[in-house]
């Protein structure tokens, strides 16, 4: 698809859709998906590509898509969403126009009707960020689009113990084929199944792979994917129907590891499980020091080593050197090998909420970021979470994207994050929308984490936002 079609046609439904919070889920008044090409389109120098899986879109499905879209700067911007299926039909795409300092939605379904669907997003310019929601009965799951692939993808946990379902996903929007291998690491050890060697993912393509068809009643399981030939984006979706332990997460992978990891939010309270989970794909053994910053006390760090091609899981609940109901950040740090780093969290009974969910950590603070999902409601409580890790204390402004503004909400116009420290924010105290975009922006880089929490029903989902800079 040429560059001028698109945006002729985006001209012609501009007026219709230049209306703040205007969502292009239900499809009325918005031209009809029509097929697109296997190749993604051409982009230009200031052209930004977003690559999002995995969701189901089909009628009932367990993990419903949606891409949220947002735009933070100052000017309109233009763009296409492909969405593609994991059966033979083909990919379909549709056209937007995100006005100034706005936001929008799109229901993967009525693009395209496919068990499990991924998509590419492309923005005519900068500023431009895109997330994956998926839903369902087992509740609600936030995760960032990737903004390149990678030759390797990593994820740190993962389960197939009975009730548990874990999907990964190879994507494949490029113009030329691909392989990827597959390894796994568990208690048992690393391992590389020969029906996981060699996998075909044709361009244009989305390969799913139900796990726990093959790697049978596991309880923590980290994974890698190599890519071989062509280009990848690996995603994992966890679906847990487990009594009293039900949730669903959707991760991307991390497409390498690193030295150091943060996570800006943790807590031990009641009814709540919070668990670390450390892979380390390198070839030598890596010490690692998990430093946690209480907001009322201290906390001596945990010393461990993580063998070289394994997987480490620590329980964070009940460790007698964390207070109960204090609220801390994380700082990961390992020498020799490199790690992976996932969070993963529990509520049930008595805990005022019920559910699973799984993050990435971060290897940077960036001075900006933005979470393009997310809401303040009666029926979702949404918390952002800033992080400082440097020497020097954060001054700080949170906003909302308004549809031509982006205002500061409501006593957060200049807050400040003490160095090496945290500040949870809760978002219905300073406004009340359902769909809501948030741009932090820090006076020094910070890391910021934003959680939801479904009100009166399962759900919990915890990510990072985006890096705008």
């Amino acid at each position: 698809m040429s560059r001028r079609p698109v945006l002729t046609f985006v001209s012609v439904v501009l007026a219709a859709m230049a209306v703040a919070g205007w969502r292009l889920d239900s499809g009325a008044g918005y031209p009809a998906p029509g097929p697109a090409a296997v190749t993604t389109v051409q982009t230009s120098a200031v052209d930004q590509e977003w690559y999002c899986s995995v969701a189901t879109a089909v009628s009932g499905g367990q993990a419903a898509g949606e891409i949220v879209l947002a735009n933070s700067g100052g000017s309109t911007l233009t763009g296409t969403v492909t969405v593609y299926g994991n059966q033979a039909a083909a990919p379909a795409s549709r056209a937007f126009s995100l006005p100034p300092w706005s936001r929008a939605v799109l229901g993967e379904q009525p693009v395209l009707n496919a068990p499990f669907v991924a998509a590419t997003v492309v923005f005519h310019g900068g500023g431009g960020a895109a997330e994956q929601e998926i839903s369902g009965p087992l509740g609600v799951s936030v995760t960032p689009c990737a903004s390149r692939p990678s030759a390797t993808w990593y994820f740190a946990t993962g389960t197939t113990r009975p009730g548990a379902s874990l999907v990964l996903a190879l994507f494949n929007p490029f113009p030329e084929n691909a392989l990827a291998d597959l390894s796994f690491s568990d208690p048992q050890g690393p391992s590389a199944p020969a029906e996981f060697q060699g996998i075909f993912v044709p361009s244009g393509g989305l390969v799913t792979i139900d796990v726990g068809q093959h790697v049978v009643q596991v309880d923590d399981i980290a994974a890698t994917v190599r890519v071989r030939t062509g280009r990848l984006v690996a995603s994992e979706l966890q679906l847990d129907a487990i009594p009293n332990q039900s949730g669903l997460s959707l991760v991307l992978g991390a497409p390498a590891p690193a030295g150091t990891w943060f996570l800006p939010d943790g807590v031990e309270a009641t009814g709540v499980s919070d668990s670390l989970h450390l892979y380390n794909p390198s070839s030598t053994a890596a010490r690692v020091s998990i430093d946690l910053n209480l907001a009322r006390g201290q906390a001596a760090p945990f010393q461990l080593s993580v063998a070289a091609g394994s997987e480490t899981a620590v329980d964070l609940a009940g460790q007698t050197r964390i207070p109960l109901d204090d609220p801390y950040d994380i700082a990961i740090r390992a020498r020799g090998g490199s790690l992976v780093v996932e969070r993963t969290v529990t509520a049930v009974a008595p805990s005022t909420r019920t559910g699973t969910a799984a993050m990435l950590g971060a290897t940077a603070p960036a001075r900006t970021w933005l979470m393009a999902a997310g809401g303040a409601s009666s029926s979702q409580d949404e918390w952002i979470d800033i992080f400082d890790p440097g020497r020097r204390a954060a001054t700080v402004r949170v906003s909302y994207l308004a549809g031509g503004s982006d205002p500061a909400l409501t006593g957060l116009r200049t807050v400040t994050v003490p160095a090496g420290g945290r500040l949870a924010l809760r978002m219905g105290d300073h406004i009340q929308l359902a769909d809501l975009s948030v741009l932090v922006s820090s006076s020094v880089p910070v890391v910021a984490e934003r959680d939801l929490y479904q009100v009166g029903s399962i759900g919990i989902s915890t990510s990072l936002g985006e890096k705008v800079s």
